[in-house]
């Protein structure tokens, strides 16, 4: 007990002793941490800012696809098949998910903007090189929300986000990489429905010529019949029907009753071997007929025939007018950053003045130990 209560008394000496100590190098103390304070304080007042804009992005909808979907509406429709609205919209942002990621595209964007003209100013290629990477790789960063954790994640969306010296700086670069990456995402998606609708017209237009050449060829084979049973009629002296009795008759009745409401192709009067029978001026008439009459194609050439003409048309409101619009849809803009991400000056400061006081105090129980040894040696 006697001894607990000499430890006690002992090290309340101690604590005394160096509480005294301190009191007494308290210049030394004061010093010490008034200038790693003004050290860390000049730090924390010169180094560069970061503050950082964010924005949520998700597929775009129909307001957002705008004059876009209206020409992808109308190019369905005249084809007769199905639009899906949502195919569309995912097919785009998908792109716009995978250029977000790519490092080229990145690179070539911030290559043109202030935030790197700023920064590379008098520096050389190497330099610059440095800042351009340094800006690919950590100032703008991708984020997709945890599906278990964050219920935005439901919509199947991304965070963008985008560093820089000043708060307007973030948002406006931000703004600007966003909207070039959705102007990249719809060019590409333009030119694959470009290089289809060019595939289209061209299978149309084949289609056409190819129904116009078997009509005209059909109608050639026609009228040389027709030219050879008029010269078979004019060497039997047929100069108009003969009527004739029985199952010829009655057939070549029901022929010529039939070429007025069925195709050329399938016309009787191509090839019969009793056209003559109908003597020289019938004959005559439908040779003169044929020739001086147009051309009547079947239902299907005029169907394309149409629909090469509407696909023309659209051609023209794509080439004339600009898609305005987006391969994406705002949950949140880029917003204005009102609190920097660094330097954290208040926490600096603090910092500075207890690594000050700690050097301080280490440094006067190092010395005074040095000096208490000294004087035990001598």
């Amino acid at each position: 007990m006697e001894n607990q209560r000499q430890l006690s008394s002992s090290d309340e000496i101690d604590l005394i002793e160096f509480i005294i100590l301190l009191w007494k190098k308290k210049v030394i103390i004061i010093a010490t941490t008034f200038i790693c304070v003004v050290i860390v304080a000049i730090y924390a007042f010169t180094a560069k800012e970061q503050w950082t804009s964010k924005a949520e992005v998700i597929a775009p909808n129909a307001v957002s696809l705008n004059n876009y979907l209206t020409i992808r509406r109308e190019y369905a429709r005249i084809l007769g098949s199905d639009f899906d609205v949502n195919s569309l919209s995912n097919s785009l942002f998908s792109k716009f998910n995978q250029l977000l990621y790519s490092l080229d595209e990145r690179e070539n964007f911030l290559s043109q903007t202030e935030v790197y003209k700023l920064e590379s100013v008098g520096k050389d290629k190497e330099q610059q090189r440095v800042i351009l990477n340094k800006l690919v790789r950590e100032n703008i960063t991708i984020t997709k929300p945890d599906e278990k954790k964050d219920s935005k994640a439901l919509w199947g969306g991304v965070q963008v986000s985008f560093s820089a010296e000043t708060p307007a700086l973030a948002q406006d670069t931000l703004k600007a990489f966003i909207k070039q990456i959705s102007q990249e995402s719809l060019d590409y998606n333009f030119k694959s429905f470009l290089i289809t609708y060019n595939e289209k017209l061209t299978d149309l237009r084949f289609e056409l010529n190819q129904i116009k050449q078997n009509v005209d060829i059909q109608r050639n084979v026609q009228l040389e019949n027709l030219h050879r049973a008029l010269d078979t009629a004019k060497r039997a002296d047929i100069k108009d029907y003969s009527k004739i009795s029985g199952e010829v008759e009655n057939n070549l009745l029901n022929i010529i009753r039939a070429d007025t409401s069925i195709p050329l192709s399938e016309s009787p009067l191509s090839d019969n071997p009793y056209l003559f029978i109908l003597g020289e001026k019938y004959i005559s008439a439908q040779i003169s007929a044929i020739k001086q009459n147009d051309i009547i194609y079947p239902p299907k050439y005029y169907q394309i025939q149409e629909q090469i003409t509407k696909l023309e048309a659209l051609a023209q409101k794509f080439k004339e007018g600009k898609l305005e619009t987006n391969a994406y849809t705002y949950l949140s803009s880029p917003d204005y950053p009102v609190v920097k991400d660094k330097p954290k000056r208040l926490l600096i400061v603090v910092a500075g003045m207890l690594i000050g006081l700690i050097l301080s105090i280490i440094y006067v129980l190092v010395t005074s130990a040095f000096i208490s040894r000294k004087k035990e040696i001598n």
